[in-house]
């Protein structure tokens, strides 16, 4: 009998065997676990107890967590939905159900799923609101979709192939939901597909999508996958089944628009799906007044027949409607909460409608861990707390979302990037939309903000957020308009308009926080005043005198003698003057300012917060902060193996000889993640004592001021060094409340030193040793000075236990102090070949594309091949920012995987709006931007990198190129982690300039990626043939050098004089190029030289003769000057050189 072929109703395969029975298919055996069957025996369990029944339509918890909606309630919608379900062979193969938080999507799919029950459509569901926490993960999915299938009578012939496929591989839950699609559903279906004209259940139903979260544990080593991706993922398979001929469901997904899930609908599966969006089209107040009426009546009728037939009456019902603000959940908490109160119903109204206590039940709990874990899924949730409240309130909840970010954003799309995970609570404008408002979905999200016994994670007082706008509102100030946001012209009228208008309010609370003296009056002297009142009285003219009283109000606040008025103060009275110099008056409190009038103040010294030194620690700095994970995440796995028990071995040997290591190499090898590494290392065996990511310091503060602060605050949080914080804060808040402002080096002596001496730990005391710094040489060239110098001072005071573990770029100050100050205290570790970075690469690029097909679904389990990975890797050659630059672009760009690909690998012509090189472009970007000359240094690199300079010796090089002494110096010392300089690194002038990396010179050679400092190739051709007949005209090149160089010189020089003579007819091919120097040089001593230099070889004189003789056109006409004059030093020293001929061949006759 074939596995296709039902079984009868009954039948006894078991000759003389005792208690067996077998009904239909399912084998039943009363006693013992016997089959007489030809295969192995199945076990009918192992489907079903992979099962969880609350989440199936039907059970009892569903019914009681998902209720349906009452009747007349959700018409609309569901009218929409039912169409969609009876619609034959739907173009749209998805249906969408979403809205916001708590506004009734399950109830509506547990109608749906009613509904299609009756009427024999429903063939599956799955609702995770239904599940506890601890079983919401899609390891359940698939299997229970695949149990529910199997009850259809239609579907009952391919029971024996899903068993089977179980029993065969026991893991097939652990593996992925594609391969689990594949075993459980797919493949039986089609090795077995239904007869024709049977009819099939048709509709999938899986409900509260955005409550799956992730089966990844976090210490999952070298994964960092989030719940988002476990949506895509069930999204993205289910999505591919749809498109498999054997699957004849549709699928109904009713869940929040989490971001990651709106961007799947909204591209990858955009022609696919219906969506339906409930909102207040759907008319909630409607339905929820309907549900307060007819439950509040039935426990009336049932509990308290006492009261009026028409309680709780009208005003109470809209009070409810009102509180709710469309959140069914929270509806029937309130519902639940007054129908199980001890209290008196009315009472128990009056209470939840007053806001009083109500006990363990508070109708807003449920809602208030949806509204916590929404923050807390946001990168920074309190930073995300200060928006929120600041796009709804005054001053700028009257303002367009496109205003509010200009006000707001630190970097361009800033806001959304921090509230991209709140938008099933908030409506978020798309960035180029200049009309519309950020708004609450509900004012239930804004009440639980704002109240501290709900929001007690995250509350913000008044206070608060009102430095917060402050801080926002200074920063614009100080840069003039928006932080890294320019205003296009066509912006700067309007903006200017708006901010005028809220200058008096920001002046307010800075009135409001410093009464007595100006808030903030540095921010206010650097931030050029006479440009701001120029600029406000251009685009908004007589109306900005408020905003000019307001500031200067702030500026001159208490200004009294015998102390003249701060810097600030005369800097805006200056400017207001010039530009309002007769038609108005600014009055402080207490004096009117006058022209060149002076007034005076004179306070007592406040003390500094006791918490001054916290204050000045850059958190996002420190090593194990949250932002720390993403400034420098760690290597991956089996990667940079070697360097690291390199690192490991000098933590360990622990020689105080050495009390530096030195981690180095080019920009980009991928030092910072070698340091994360490194510091996790140290953490995880006790030895990390304090840590400075230099990344991370965000933009504006100032890298002397916070970096000894962050090293004191986390070496003195150590239980063995505790006792000396107390001494520290007490100088720092009675001693010298300036210390944060002064030399780097005294900062360490008060702030770490000193106290180590004062107080030292006892022999026995055990402490953590490694002190990591990482990426300092993104700071200007004096703070390296400062840095490296603080930390010789502390490792060579026998007070300081510590080593330093230090990482950079090999910039020319950092290079020089660890060659020469530092050499005999530091070990050196350079990144270079013999760390086999391509082999780390590699690893590193076949795991990314593995979460890549794993993410984005639908790629060959090969995808891209090996081929394709030795490609990148050649590509690479060790650029790590290259690599990640390259693997992010491919799962965050807009287009499908394998085209982005394509353009990495020059396939596809490159998209600047999707450029896969940004991250890389951006550092090189930055690196030239240091350089004092970056368009000459460019040129250079250009010239030295290519025929035929890239062969010779760096010497020649600089004294062919160089128009001063040290100019090669000059333009490269900056350029130091890009290219190797023989002179920098103390290598003999006869070595080579050597790119890093050839990725830099691809960089700097395409127009699309640099288009700052792009160089063509003829402009470099013209700037070398410059200095090549600069040497003609001058004997020798521009700088000066010794008789023996000089020889040197020619020698290499006279080879070239053919080439550079070849350049010149493309530049110019009918006519001499630069016909004057040739004429002024003096030919014969140069024909002389090059028979020296050349012996018999007249390649180079007849190249300079056929391109003076080039214009020479019109037989007979008489030679140009210069022609003749090389002509004639050329047949004197070669009188059997046919120049004649060569003419002719020029001419082409």
């Amino acid at each position: 009998m074939s596995s296709s072929e039902p079984l009868p109703p009954r039948v006894t395969w078991f000759k003389d065997a005792k208690n067996i029975d077998i009904e239909g298919k399912l084998q039943v055996i009363d006693t013992g676990n016997y089959y007489y069957h030809e295969r192995a025996p199945i076990n009918p369990t192992i489907l079903s107890s992979q099962v969880p029944p609350e989440a199936i339509h039907g059970s009892a918890v569903l019914s009681y967590v998902c209720p349906p909606c009452m009747p007349d309630t959700r018409v609309e919608d569901l009218a929409t939905i039912k169409a969609w379900i009876r619609e034959r062979n739907p173009p749209k193969p998805f249906l969408w159900l979403t809205g916001p938080a708590g506004v009734g999507k399950s109830a509506i799919a547990s109608s749906v799923a009613r509904m299609c029950y009756k009427d024999r459509s429903l063939a599956a569901s799955y609702f995770f609101s239904g599940l506890p926490e601890k079983k919401k993960d899609k390891g359940y999915l698939v299997g229970t979709l695949a149990y529910q299938l199997l009850q259809h009578q239609s579907l009952e012939h391919i029971q024996e192939d899903v068993l089977r496929y179980i029993n065969d591989d026991p893991l097939i839950f652990e593996r992925r939901l594609r391969t689990q699609l594949e075993a459980l559903i797919l493949r039986p279906l089609r090795d077995n597909p239904p007869a024709p004209g049977i009819g099939l259940p048709s509709i999938l139903i899986i409900d509260g999508l955005d409550e799956c979260g992730t089966t990844l544990k976090p210490e999952t080593p070298g994964l960092d996958r989030s719940s988002s991706d476990d949506h895509v993922e069930i999204l993205s398979d289910l999505h591919n089944a749809c498109s498999d001929p054997a699957f004849p469901f549709r699928v109904l997904v009713s869940c929040r628009p989490q971001s990651a899930i709106n961007k799947f609908f909204s591209i990858t599966a955009k022609d696919d799906v219906l969506k339906v969006t409930i909102n207040e089209r759907s008319n909630p107040d409607e339905d929820i007044a309907s549900f307060f009426k007819e439950h509040l009546s039935t426990l009336r009728e049932e509990k308290y027949d006492n009261l009026p037939e028409d309680w709780p009456g009208t005003d109470v019902i809209d009070s409810l409607v009102a509180l709710v603000s469309g959140n069914f959940r929270v509806a029937v908490a309130i519902l639940n909460l007054v129908a199980t109160s001890t209290k008196h119903p009315q009472t128990q109204l009056n209470d939840i409608l007053a806001g009083r206590e109500t006990g363990s039940k508070d109708p807003f709990r449920c809602l208030d861990s949806e509204y916590r874990a929404g923050l807390e899924s946001c990168l920074h949730p309190q930073a995300a707390v200060h928006r929120l409240l600041g796009i709804d309130n005054e001053p700028l909840g009257k303002f367009p979302a496109i205003f509010v970010n200009q006000i707001l954003d630190t970097a361009p799309a800033n806001g959304k990037f921090i509230l991209d995970n709140l938008s099933p609570f908030v409506f978020i404008p798309p960035l180029d939309d200049a009309i519309a408002k950020y708004s609450f979905h509900h004012p239930s999200f804004k009440n639980f903000l704002e109240d501290s016994t709900r929001n007690k994670a995250y509350f913000v007082d008044a206070r608060s957020q009102k430095i917060y706008l402050l801080s926002r509102y200074l920063q614009i100030l100080r840069n003039q308009g928006p932080e890294n946001l320019p205003l296009s012209p066509s912006q700067e009228p309007e903006f200017f308009r708006r901010f005028a208008s809220l200058v008096p309010y920001f002046e307010g609370i800075a009135a409001e926080l410093s009464p007595k003296k100006p808030y903030e009056p540095d921010v206010y002297l650097t931030c050029n005043p006479e440009w701001w009142v120029g600029t406000l009285h251009e685009h908004v003219g007589s109306d900005a005198v408020d905003a000019v009283r307001a500031t200067f109000a702030n500026v001159h606040r208490g200004c009294h003698l015998p102390t003249p008025c701060i810097p600030a103060c005369k800097s805006w009275k200056a400017a207001i003057l010039k530009v309002f110099p007769r038609n108005i008056t600014f009055e402080g409190k207490a004096s009117l300012i006058t022209v060149g009038g002076d007034y005076y103040l004179h306070e007592p010294f406040q003390p500094l917060n006791p918490n001054s030194l916290r204050s000045q620690a850059a958190r996002e700095t420190m090593f194990g902060t949250e932002a720390f994970t993403i400034v420098a995440p760690p290597c991956l796995p089996d990667t940079r193996v070697q360097v690291l028990a390199e690192i490991k071995d000098w933590v360990i040997e622990n020689d105080p000889s050495k009390p530096m290591l030195w981690l180095t190499g080019p920009a980009g090898f991928g030092k910072t993640c070698v340091m994360s590494s490194a510091a996790d290392m140290c953490n995880r065996g006790g030895f990390l004592a304090s840590s400075f990511f230099a990344m991370g310091l965000p933009e504006g503060k100032k890298p002397n001021e916070y970096f000894a602060a962050t090293l004191a605050w986390q070496l003195f949080k150590h239980e063995s060094l505790r006792h000396l914080l107390q001494d520290v804060l007490m100088f720092i808040d009675h001693s010298d409340p300036g210390i944060f402002h002064r030399e780097l080096e005294s900062q360490m002596e008060a702030l770490i030193l000193k106290p180590l001496r004062s107080m030292p730990p006892g022999p026995d005391v055990k402490l953590p040793s490694i002190i990591v710094i990482d990426g300092f040489e993104e700071w200007d060239a004096k703070e390296h000075t400062w840095v490296l110098e603080a930390l010789l001072k502390a490792c060579t005071d026998p007070a300081f236990p510590f080593r330093f573990l230090i990482s950079s770029r090999p910039d020319y100050n950092i290079s020089k102090f660890f060659s020469t100050t530092a050499g005999d205290l530091s070990v050196q570790i350079v990144l270079d070949d013999k760390y086999n970075p391509d082999a780390d690469i590699a690893l590193y690029y076949k795991e990314r594309f593995r979460e890549l097909r794993a993410d984005l679904g639908g790629l060959p389990e090969d995808w891209p091949g090996e081929d394709v990975i030795n490609n990148l890797v050649t590509m690479t050659a060790g650029h790590w920012s290259f690599a990640r630059s390259v693997t992010w672009s491919i799962k965050n760009s807009g287009v499908y995987a394998e085209k982005q690909l394509d353009v990495v690998l020059g396939h596809h012509p490159l998209d600047e709006t999707e450029s896969p090189f940004t991250f890389v472009d951006g550092l090189y970007l930055a690196i030239l931007n240091r350089c004092p000359k970056p368009d000459l240094a460019v040129q250079w690199l250009l010239a030295i990198t290519s025929d035929p300079l890239t062969s010779l010796p760096r010497m020649f090089v600089n004294q062919l190129m160089e128009s001063r002494p040290g100019e090669a110096l000059f333009l490269f010392k900056d350029l130091a982690s890009v290219i190797y300089v023989p002179r920098l690194a103390g290598d003999p002038d006869a070595k080579r300039y050597k790119l890093y990396n050839h990725t830099f010179i691809d960089y700097l050679a395409d127009p699309v990626r640099n288009k700052t400092y792009f160089v063509e190739a003829t402009t470099v051709k013209k700037f070398l043939l410059d200095r090549y007949l600069f040497v003609l005209k001058n004997k020798g090149p521009e700088i000066p050098i010794s008789p023996t160089e000089q020889q040197s010189f020619l020698d290499l020089f006279v080879p070239l004089i053919s080439k550079f003579e070849a350049w010149t007819a493309e530049i110019s091919r009918t006519r001499t190029y630069r016909h004057d120097v040739y004429l002024s040089c003096d030919a014969k001593w140069w024909v002389q030289v090059i028979s020296e230099k050349v012996g018999h070889d007249t390649s180079a004189v007849e190249a300079i003769f056929n391109h003076l003789h080039r214009e020479c056109r019109g037989w007979p006409k008489s030679d140009t000057p210069a022609c003749k004059l090389w002509k004639l030093a050329i047949t004197e020293k070669y009188p059997s050189l046919n120049l004649k001929q060569a003419s002719k061949q020029t001419r082409g006759d």
